[in-house]
């Protein structure tokens, strides 16, 4: 008798601790399912009332950023290449000669103008600079680029616009930065703020050599 009713209480043991594991399982089953359904919920119902529920997934804001960016640089490299200068105007600034002047506003960090020119060696534009002070002045633009000292010489008068931007520490409205194109580089000016109708484009020339300095004092302002 007390062989066979150890037996009847470890198999009633046995019962309770199986049905006790399957309720278990159920309760974890249904909160699964509760939270797959409060985030389905979510996905469809935004959380704030006053702020719209996203449209798209976010993989395809990412492609349409990528193509507007695509499109963005397309652009640019096409204005390089074939610059346009219907939103420019050339007038005398005072004290500096020539100018370039806004006919439309630019928002920060749009594209302006390329600086256009012969690129060369810094070898080179050293040695053109020395005969051009002595001469009709400067219009070397010197940089570089993948470990290398280039410049780009913009003296010819070719009627491209982006040698004429004057300097300005101060007052500057414009940003140059270096693009590649088909593996080459070029210089391009960029809003460095939101540029009203009829301003100046101003660029600091970033000039530190005392003898220029003294020579040319306002390159110091």
């Amino acid at each position: 008798m007390s062989t066979s009713t150890s037996r009847v209480r470890k198999h009633r043991e046995n019962l309770t601790l199986e049905q006790l594991e399957l309720r278990r399982k159920k309760d974890r089953e249904s909160k699964r399912r509760k939270r797959a359904l409060m985030k389905e919920i979510r996905q469809v119902i935004p959380p704030d009332p006053n702020i719209a529920a996203p449209t798209s997934p976010a993989l395809r804001r990412s492609h349409r950023d990528r193509a507007s960016a695509s499109a963005k640089a397309s652009k640019i490299k096409s204005s390089v290449v074939n610059p346009c200068y219907e939103c420019f105007d050339v007038r005398m600034s005072r004290g500096k000669g020539r100018g370039v002047y806004t006919l439309r506003s630019f928002r920060k960090d749009e594209f302006l103008l390329p600086y256009v020119g012969e690129l060369i060696s810094k070898r080179e534009g050293v040695e053109r600079e020395r005969k051009m002070r002595e001469s009709k002045g400067c219009y070397l633009y010197f940089f570089t680029h993948d470990g290398k000292s280039l410049c780009i010489d913009a003296t010819a008068e070719d009627g491209s616009y982006g040698r004429l931007l004057n300097h300005s520490k101060s007052d500057q409205n414009c940003l140059p930065k270096r693009i590649l194109i088909n593996d080459r580089p070029y210089i391009c000016f960029f809003a460095a703020r939101n540029i009203n109708p009829g301003e100046e484009l101003l660029y600091d020339y970033g000039e530190n050599r005392a003898d220029v300095l003294n020579e040319l004092p306002f390159l110091k302002s």
